[in-house]
């Protein structure tokens, strides 16, 4: 048998920080440079000296909350490369059994957006849009991986893609509607309602994904739509409904109100 999985111990929490060290620019020419050099390129080129050695002048939550996106996104891909390793390592080992694997090597969180303790420009509605905008995201990302996939099953694949999507839709629906001016209750209650009101879109949890995923891999007709479909469940079960995990901060006060 396959080894089983164990609690997770490491784990990345991806903040805004670093936004404040350098310009975009430098941070996309570092970022450029190391991708040249890992696709093998020979001359990957300099970065330039001319590019500004400081923070962008204006930043604002939302430039933060791109770049940690785009960070934890890169996240995502190499935490599947690792996978990948993981279970053809399995496969080699237990090519009976290796496909019940469901990896985790390590666990992937963010507080951009989240931090309401240490800051006091992030207003509660905003933290919901945030988190429904990544919502949104991440479930399109996860149809566009099935759909991508070759199964003998095609029915049973493209009825999850069109759930997943039906489900991205209404994310990001909801996400609109908690970006509108909170001062205004009517918008408060449009966005409450459509948050809480029944939909037959809404996915409130990612097991009956996992169960369809793993019924997918078990009817696959070769190992590599099975390999394919096991890294899709597995980052479905290390991500859930989100892009990474949430480290909400919140003060004494907060909780007392």
């Amino acid at each position: 048998m396959p080894p089983s999985a164990s609690s997770i111990l490491p784990g990345v929490v991806f903040t805004a920080h670093p936004t404040f060290a350098m310009s975009r620019k430098l941070r996309d020419a570092f970022a450029a440079r190391v991708e040249a050099l890992q696709a093998g390129a020979k001359n990957a080129g300099g970065v330039s000296p001319g590019l500004p050695h400081a923070p962008d002048r204006s930043l604002s939550l939302a430039d933060e909350h791109r770049d940690v996106e785009e960070a934890i996104v890169r996240a995502q891909n190499s935490m599947r490369a690792i996978n990948r390793e993981i279970l053809l390592w399995a496969q080699a080992r237990y090519p009976k059994e290796w496909t019940t694997l469901i990896p985790e090597p390590i666990s992937l969180a963010t507080w951009v957006g989240y931090d309401l303790d240490g800051r006091t420009d992030i207003h509660w509605g905003e933290t919901l849009r945030i988190r429904l905008a990544e919502k949104a995201a991440q479930l399109a990302r996860y149809a566009d991986a099935l759909a991508a996939i070759k199964v003998s099953a095609t029915k049973g694949r493209d009825a999850l893609v069109s759930a997943l999507k039906g489900a991205a839709a209404l994310a990001s629906e909801q996400a609109g509607l908690f970006a509108a001016d909170f001062d205004d209750p009517a918008a408060v209650t449009a966005a409450a309602n459509a948050l809480s009101g029944e939909d037959s879109r809404r996915l409130v949890s990612l097991e009956s994904a996992i169960a369809s995923l793993t019924a997918l891999i078990g009817a696959a007709g070769d190992d590599d739509a099975r390999l394919a479909l096991c890294l899709l469940r597995a980052e479905m079960k290390a991500l859930g409904l989100g892009a990474a995990r949430i480290h909400l901060r919140i003060n004494a006060a907060q909780i007392r109100s």
